[in-house]
């Protein structure tokens, strides 16, 4: 896996013990040009926007990272109507509920416990083989313990995300599945 740096001024300071999984995203656009935005400061962009992401793959799985995997990114800040996987986790034994932070019974920002991936993606699109690639060695060379993976669409319903690939898998669970083997 390649990997290059360059540090986004979108983040605020974390503790690795804080994270509990990752959530994937889909940049809708080019793989520099999201580099580039997710680089840029708030007030340096229009309209004003907040986002950014720890990492950041191409559809040919090359890696930039741009945060620090403890520290806190703005990639799944808001949380509405999320999904039954997404409120409640199970670990890989399936026996213990793990669920989804949430505090005075709504759900919290889950930019402090989550890492964010952007996979360059387009509507309609799915994940290329390399990106599945670069995104199971991500998760799996993290010292997340029994990391939960989510789609941003899980989190936040009015985001669209992967498809299903020929076979009708969906690229969330071919990345769950690599990553549990």
């Amino acid at each position: 896996m390649i990997k290059t740096i360059q540090q986004t001024p979108n983040y605020e300071l974390g503790n690795i013990l804080d994270k509990i999984g990752f959530i994937i995203h889909g940049t809708q656009g080019k793989y520099k040009g999201a580099i580039n935005w997710l680089c840029t400061p708030p007030n340096k962009r229009n309209p004003v926007s907040y986002s950014s992401a720890h990492y950041v793959v191409s559809k040919k799985g090359e890696v930039t990272q741009l945060a620090e995997e403890k520290d806190i990114t703005w990639h799944a800040g808001i949380v509405r109507n999320p999904t039954y996987r997404a409120r409640l986790y199970l670990n890989r034994t399936g026996l213990i509920p793990k669920p989804l932070p949430i505090n005075d019974k709504n759900y919290i920002n889950p930019n402090k416990n989550f890492v964010g991936i952007e996979c360059e993606w387009f509507t309609g699109e799915i994940l290329t083989e390399e990106q599945i690639q670069a995104v199971t060695q991500i998760i799996k060379s993290s010292l997340i313990k029994n990391p939960i993976i989510l789609s941003h669409s899980e989190v936040a319903d009015y985001k669209v995300d992967f498809g299903r690939d020929a076979k009708g898998m969906w690229n969330i669970q071919e990345i769950i599945r690599r990553v549990n083997k």
